[in-house]
C-alpha cells in the first residue's frame, strides 16, 4: 500500500514494463521561443483544399483504424508492430507513392519508420510533413496494446490524408511518415528530426497527429499545438 518512485535511464529495461507500473515522460526542456518563419500560404478560399477535405470518407477511416487496432498489439519491438508497418507500406506503394523504411536502433533491437514521399513539382527539395505515431503501450504491451486511439487513430489520418492528397499535384513535396518508437521516448521521430537536420533539409511545416477521433462528451475538442515558429500553419 506504498508508492515508489524510481528514476530510469532509457530505455526502460523490461522488468519495469509491467501492470502497476506506470511510466511518466519528463518534462520538455523550457526553450526560448523560435524566431517565426516564413510559410508560404494561400489566402482566402481555396477549391483544391475544399475537394481534398470533402473528399475525407468516415468509412475509410474507421477501415484503417480497425486495421491497425487488430495487429492486437502494436508495441515497437512485437512483429505486430513490423507487420503492421509491412501493411502501410504497401498500402502507400498502392497509391503510387515512393516507399522507404527508415532502420533505427532502439533498445537493444532495429525499430522502424515509414517514410511515403509525394515529389513536388516546383520544389521538390522543399518538404511539408504529415505523420504520426504507428507504435503502441498499454499496462501489458507484449500482448494487448491495440492502440485504435492511441494512436491508431492518428496513423489512419495520415494514411487517409495520403489515400486523398496522392490524387494531386502539389508544388512542394508531401511526406507521409509512421513512426516507431514514440512510446518509449520519441526514438523514431528523433531519429529523422536528426538525420533531416544533419542532411540540411528544408521542411516547411509538419502536421503530427495523435488521437484524432476519441471525443467523448465533453472531451470533443481538438486541440491545436503550436510554438511561436509554427503559428502560420494554424
Amino acid at each position: 500500500h506504498h508508492s515508489v518512485i524510481v528514476r530510469l535511464s532509457r530505455p526502460v529495461p523490461d522488468p519495469f514494463v509491467r501492470p502497476g507500473i506506470h511510466h511518466v515522460q519528463p518534462l520538455r526542456e523550457n526553450r526560448a521561443p523560435a524566431e517565426a518563419i516564413p510559410i508560404p500560404m494561400r489566402s482566402g478560399y481555396d477549391e483544391i483544399v475544399a475537394e481534398i477535405v470533402e473528399a475525407v470518407n468516415q468509412d475509410s477511416l474507421i477501415s484503417y483504424t480497425t486495421n491497425y487496432q487488430n495487429y492486437l498489439t502494436r508495441h515497437s519491438s512485437t512483429d505486430g508492430y513490423d507487420t503492421a508497418c509491412a501493411w502501410s507500406q504497401d498500402r502507400f506503394e498502392g497509391m503510387g507513392l515512393e516507399v522507404e523504411v527508415q532502420p533505427f536502433p532502439m533498445s537493444g533491437y532495429t525499430c522502424q519508420n515509414v517514410i511515403a514521399t509525394q515529389t513536388g513539382q516546383t520544389y521538390p527539395n522543399r518538404y511539408w510533413i504529415i505523420c504520426g505515431h504507428l507504435d503502441s503501450t498499454s499496462p501489458n504491451p507484449y500482448y494487448d496494446a491495440p492502440g485504435a486511439d492511441d494512436n491508431g487513430s492518428g496513423s489512419a489520418t495520415v494514411m487517409e490524408a495520403a489515400r486523398i492528397m496522392s490524387g494531386y499535384q502539389f508544388e512542394y513535396t508531401v511526406k507521409y511518415i509512421l513512426f516507431g518508437g514514440e512510446e518509449q521516448g520519441l526514438y523514431g521521430s528523433a531519429y529523422y528530426a536528426s538525420n533531416a537536420a544533419s542532411a540540411g533539409d528544408s521542411i516547411l511545416g509538419v502536421v503530427n497527429l495523435d488521437m484524432t477521433f476519441y471525443g467523448p462528451a465533453g472531451n470533443d475538442i481538438a486541440w491545436l499545438h503550436n510554438n511561436t515558429a509554427s503559428t502560420g500553419l494554424r
